[in-house]
Formats: C-alpha cells, structure tokens, sequence
C-alpha cells in the first residue's frame, strides 16, 4: 500500500512541475482598442469571454493554474496615464452577453490581480501580467476576463492585437468608459457589445503530459522552388499538442551525407525557409519530442528545389546604328532579367553564378563588359567608336536570393555582332578672304563659328587672339 501511494505522489508531483505552456486565444493582423481598455477617457471597465472550446484547440484540455495573462499592443507608448489594473477571472457556463447591462458579477470571479502593469509597451511584443493569485480552470467552464483600470488620466495608449468570434448568441465582449468617476465593478454602468475583442495568451498546466512516441505528421507541401519561397506547416497530431517540443531540422542531401541539424530558434509548428542561396536542393523536417519520455518522431521531408534555368532570349536585332551608337534588340525568355555583355575581340567572360546582383559597367576582363543588366527587351548603346565591329553576348537568367548572396540561373547565351558607321565630317568651303569684322580679340568663334587660332606649335584652338 506505501509502495502505490508512494507512486502516486511521484506522479502527482511530476504532473504538477510538468513546464508550464502559453495557450493563445485569437490571432491575424485585427486590432481592438477597447479591450483591455480604451485609452482617451479615464477609467475603463470590460469583460471578455474566453471560451472552453477556443482554449481546447490551443491545446487546453484539462483543469489547471494559469498564473499569468498577456496582451499584445500595437505600438510603443508610455502605460503612466492607464498603468494601474485590477483582474478578475471567473469559470463559468455563460457564452455572451445578451444586453448592455448582461455584466458577470465579480462575486462569481476572483480578484488575481491588482497593481500597475509595465511602465512602457513595445509594439508587437506581449505584455505579461503575473497573477498575484494564480487562477484555477476547470477545464470545461468558459473563462471571463475583467479589467478595471483606474488610473484618473487618459491619452497615450496604443491599439492592441483583436480578432472577431461571434457566439451562439449575444456577444463576446462588454465595455464601459467614461471620465471624472471611477467605475464600479460591483455595480458598473451600462455598457456597449462587441465580437471584436482582445488576443490573449494564458499561461498555466492545462495540458496532460505527454507519454510513448509521438505522431511526426506531414508537411503541408512535399517541395517548392527556392527562389520565393512561402511558409510549410506540420498540422498538429498529437492530441495535448503544447505538451510537446518542436524542432526544424535542415540537411543539403536528406540526411544522407550531411547529417540532419537543428535550425536555431525554428521551433513553432511552422516554418519558412529561406530562398535557395546554392546549387543543391535543400531538406526540411519537424521533429517532435515527447518532453516526458523523451522520445522523438520526424515529419516527412519538404524539399526546396533550385529553379530550372529559364528559356533563352531570341532574335537579337540592332536599330538606329550611328557611328557611335546604336539600339540592341531582342525577344526575352521566361527568366526574371536579362544581362548584357561587350566585346571587341569576340571574347568573354564567364558570368559568376553566385554573389551580389550584376552591376551595370561591371569590367569582366581586359576583353569584355558588362554593360547593362534589367528587365527590358531594349537598351541603347552609346560611347561607341566609328567603324568598330563589336560582339555582343545577351544571357536570360532567374535571380534567387537576397543582396549580397544571390544565385544566378543561366539560360544559354545569344550572340549577335555589328560595326559601328564610318564617321564622315562635314567640309565647309572656307571663304577666300575674311577681314574679321566684329572680332574684338576674344570672341573669334562668336563671330566666325569654326574658326580657331593658336600661337605657336600645336594644334588649333581657342577663341583669344594673340594679335
């Protein structure tokens, strides 16, 4: 008989230590900024019904202590002018509030905390309440949420992070603010419904630990390309799932030559690899650990692909060909841009196929540059010398990545070649004779457009007479 008490207590004990998990109620981008309080009058006072079934999704199946609550506001702010709170928290059958006076006494509830939250919020970031009196769920009543706040100011509070859930019948949320009096929970004026109310994260042992091998469940896609690549999620299959830990693990050959690893700081349900950065595929799996046994089980595996290199432009063409320019033309493939490459001896480079994007005027080699990179059909070229012959080399190409560690995918090359139109001045007929009228000495070109003068050896120029 000592020998089975003794075994219970033992597993008393190690279910009451089992780590404590974070159980959140609502999610997305909505805000709300009535709840927990509205910041642009005095006082405020609202309730919030939190449901049994929106706790068991999260993982919440079992009665427990939640010791802490946490809201999640939208920007950063001072909390001086709204700082000082009291919680009340309740179990009970109620799913909402069927008219503006429909308020749950705070009799039926237990005051679990009262003091002054923290001096400043940082946006997106949680703020943590710990419960002075932890409260205790019974695991199948709903949870209402009060918050009186009494601080005699207003101004400076932010949004906070809300979603909409509306019940069988009334509604989730019911709140009052007002000015100069305070509000009283046991006797609180009308108020006004809502379904759009606070997220929330309780924080207690409402989850059964967990025991034997875990589920490994499956990936929500089997591969994808690396060049945009979007979130893979495992679908819970555990049932208690919070009482289980997460890693993501990542290999270059699926575990065969490079040994599986764990990404750091990968841990949720879901998770985003980033853009391919190689020239090798790349593995990804979940392993799921049972944190009372020890025992772990694996996801199937999500594959990101290198792009297939894209198709290569077509029918390069020259247009508006001068002595020292000219238009290049061509049809583009199914690449995201295209990079232009000179030459003058029908000589080139080999692209890097790694590195920061291409860049325009880029020396290659004595030989060869790149002289434009983009995402036309089109570019002029100018600078160029008369009677030249020139070689161009027209490359389509996927770009992965992000600056300064890009992939490049090639698709074959497109040559084309064109000499530049021999330069023909234009000849004047000078006049026989010329007596310079109106040249003063310093405007020779002025009155005499062409005409230049020099003192001595060299070549003609400038407009100052040295007469």
């Amino acid at each position: 008989m000592k020998k089975i008490y003794l075994f219970l207590l033992t597993l008393l004990l190690s279910f009451n230590g089992f780590a404590q998990s974070t159980y959140q109620i609502g999610s997305g981008s909505s805000t709300t900024s009535y709840f927990p309080l509205y910041y642009l009058y005095d006082y405020n006072y609202n309730q919030v019904i939190y449901t049994a079934a929106e706790l068991n999704t999260q993982g919440a199946v079992i009665g427990g202590q939640i010791t802490k609550i946490k809201y999640k506001p939208t920007s950063s702010v001072s909390t001086q002018y709204w700082k000082d709170w009291v919680v009340y928290m309740g179990n009970t059958t109620k799913t909402g509030f069927t008219s503006t006076s429909d308020w749950i006494a705070v009799s039926s509830m237990s005051q679990v905390f009262n003091g002054q939250i923290v001096a400043n919020t940082t946006a997106n970031n949680w703020i943590e309440i710990t419960l002075s009196t932890p409260f205790t769920w019974d695991g199948t009543s709903n949870i209402v949420v009060a918050i009186d706040e009494n601080t005699a100011d207003y101004g400076g509070s932010p949004s906070w992070s809300g979603y909409t859930l509306a019940p069988a019948s009334g509604n989730k949320g019911l709140y009052k603010y007002q000015d100069t009096n305070d509000i009283d929970p046991l006797n609180p004026p009308t108020g006004t419904r809502t379904n759009a109310v606070a997220q929330i994260q309780f924080v207690g042992n409402l989850t059964p630990p967990c025991t034997g091998m875990p589920l490994g469940g499956t990936v929500s896609t089997a591969t994808q390309v690396g060049c945009n690549t979007t979130a893979v999620t495992v679908t819970p299959v555990n049932p208690g799932f919070p009482a289980f830990s997460y890693q993501w693990e990542e290999s270059d050959d699926n575990g065969v030559l490079d040994p599986w690893s764990d990404i750091v700081g990968e841990t949720a349900l879901s998770y985003t690899p980033p853009p391919i950065s190689g020239t090798t595929n790349k593995y990804y799996r979940l392993k799921t650990t049972c944190s009372g046994t020890g025992q772990s089980a694996y996801s199937d595996v999500h594959t990101v692909t290198i792009p297939v290199a894209p198709t290569a432009t077509t029918n390069i063409t020259f247009t508006n060909v001068t002595d020292n320019s000219l238009t290049v033309n061509w049809v583009k493939g199914n690449g995201d841009r295209r990079v232009l490459l000179i030459s003058d001896t029908n000589t080139f480079s080999a692209l890097p196929t790694t590195g920061p994007a291409y860049a325009n005027g880029t020396v290659l080699s004595p030989n060869d540059l790149l002289i434009w990179d983009g995402t036309a059909e089109t570019v002029n070229i100018i600078g160029l010398e008369c009677n030249k012959t020139y070689y161009f080399r027209l490359y389509e190409y996927k770009r992965c990545g992000t600056s300064p560690n890009y992939t490049f995918w090639h698709a074959t090359p497109l040559d084309g070649t064109i000499t530049t139109n021999n330069y023909v001045p234009t000849i004047a007929t000078l006049p026989a004779s010329n007596n310079f009228t109106g040249f003063t000495g310093a405007n020779l070109s002025a009155v005499f457009p062409g005409w230049e003068e020099k003192t001595g050896d060299g070549p003609l120029g400038g407009t100052t007479s040295a007469w």
